[in-house]
């Protein structure tokens, strides 16, 4: 039976007493009244409880992280950076007032060690207890991390569509993206903690500064349609002259109406020019006179050059699914026009202030294609071409990935362009890719934010492994608990509860 409905019968039971008129009936229930009342509060301030615990054991992580990160700063204040972080994460959770709060290192972090233990209690104030003398109710919880000293390399592969552009959905990711970046890498130098960022939309955009690396092929920048005269006969000499018996009285107006658009498969209100027209043309209508001699005007119209703007394409025969045979080459996309829609990628770097700026930079524009930016994650953390940044695979070096995308696949390949519309095809290359990345043993974590396409959940769910995780953020807050949980792990932080 369920809470509502137990407590439902429970009124009923009551109401039924107090209609009875007899005094037996009466003294029954006035002696029985407690103990009912005394069960139905133990089991709905019980529920209460469980909710309030479950919001303290949130901020207590939270807060154990932040003290973590404070560890291995210069001069650590484990106490107050968790005390900070604790009290933000519990802003607005009513009656429950907080009786006992401790944060402490479990040793001095000076050996390339750290650990941090928080301790939390909580008094909650009961709802119907308090009827038979129970005021209030402890709720105590404890995060207790300790890290590792191992070498770390991530990929941010994150998606900048142009679906992330409503809703704020963009601010809360370079939030979220920034607070991970923190708490790996401290305001002093971490040595063992390098990060790169891949954004992604149709494409994914490697930076000018790449166009020489080992592995990717850019045409030069060339003419693709030569400058030209563009002539066209003028009549300045005219004496060309009309008049109508019935002058027209067709006037047209144009006004803004509502409509939906489309971006990256999510629609959103736009408006739209609609023209109407009333009246009649003129008629009866007669030309005298004459054009007169022709003169010739000529416009000179510039060369079109075809230029690289930073996008590349995808390489054709299953090689846009593995990290290899870089003999054939990947494709550098060249355009009369910059429509190379993604932020420039952000290689490996152990530079936190790069990697910030890279995020700060992001912005959201175009459609999706998940391979593409998985593919460059994986190439970013390699040792060896295009990019050749990453360390060597041992066991000593943590390499992830971790991917983000908020809704389907809208292109597919056409080699080496994405211009097509195939979703199956898009996510059977992202499952292939997936399943590539895993086994060169990089730790992969998704994360699937305000996705409501079971396909592509259910491809990013396939996608974790190495001891990732999947994350189903249905919203701005799950996104950002999302990338605090990922921390945790990749500090090698081990979460006990």
């Amino acid at each position: 039976m369920s809470r509502s409905t137990g407590f439902a019968s429970l009124l009923a039971t009551i109401r039924h007493f107090r209609k009875a008129e007899r005094g037996g009936v009466a003294v029954v229930f006035a002696l029985t009244l407690i103990p009912i009342l005394g069960i139905a509060g133990v089991a709905i301030d019980y529920g209460r409880a469980e909710l309030a615990r479950s919001h303290l054991q949130d901020a207590a992580d939270a807060a154990a992280l932040a003290a973590g990160v404070d560890l291995a700063s210069e001069k650590p204040d484990i106490q107050k950076a968790a005390k900070d972080a604790f009290d933000a994460d519990i802003k607005g959770l009513k009656d429950i007032v907080i009786s006992k709060f401790k944060a402490k290192a479990l040793n001095d972090g000076k050996d390339g060690k750290s650990g941090v233990r928080v301790d939390a209690t909580g008094e909650l104030r009961t709802a119907l207890l308090s009827i038979i003398g129970v005021d209030s109710m402890s709720v105590s919880v404890f995060s207790e991390i300790g890290a590792a000293n191992k070498d770390v390399e991530v990929a941010l592969v994150l998606d900048t569509t142009g679906s992330m552009g409503f809703d704020g959905k963009l601010d809360t990711l370079k939030t979220a993206a920034t607070n991970l970046v923190n708490a790996l890498k401290p305001n002093h130098t971490t040595d063992h903690v390098k990060f790169a960022l891949v954004p992604f939309s149709r494409y994914v955009n490697i930076g000018m500064s790449n166009r020489n690396e080992s592995g990717v092929f850019v045409d030069n920048d060339h003419v693709a349609t030569p400058g030209y005269n563009k002539c066209v006969d003028t009549y300045p000499n005219s004496t060309l002259k009309t008049v109508c018996s019935i002058p027209g009285t067709r006037s047209c107006t144009t006004v803004s109406v509502a409509k939906t658009c489309y971006s990256d498969g999510v629609a959103y209100p736009c408006t739209g020019g609609e023209t109407t027209c009333t009246g009649s043309s003129a008629s009866g209508c007669t030309t005298t006179g004459s054009r007169g001699d022709p003169v010739q005007k000529c416009t000179w119209v510039p060369d079109v050059w075809a230029r690289w703007y930073g996008c590349v394409g995808s390489r054709s025969g299953g090689l846009d699914e593995v990290d290899s045979d870089y003999g054939t080459r990947v494709p550098g996309l060249l355009a009369t026009y910059n429509n190379c829609e993604p932020p420039a990628v952000t290689r490996l770097t152990n530079s936190k202030s790069d990697v910030i700026s890279g995020i700060k930079a992001m912005y959201a524009k175009g459609e999706t294609y998940v391979p593409t930016g998985l593919m460059w994650g994986w190439r970013a953390l390699s040792e060896a071409a295009p990019f050749a940044d990453g360390a060597p695979i041992s066991p000593d070096v943590i390499k992830v990935i971790v991917l983000m995308t908020d809704g389907i696949n809208t292109v597919s390949p056409t080699y080496p362009a994405h211009e097509g519309t195939d979703t199956a095809t898009a996510n059977t290359k992202t499952a292939r890719i997936c399943e590539n990345v895993k086994d060169e043993g990089i730790m992969v974590f998704s994360i699937a934010f305000d996705v409501t396409d079971p396909g592509i959940k259910s491809v990013l769910k396939d996608c974790v492994g190495n001891g990732g995780e999947y994350f189903d953020a249905t919203d701005h807050t799950k996104l950002k608990k999302a990338f605090r949980e990922i921390a945790l792990t990749l500090m090698n932080l081990r979460l006990t509860r």
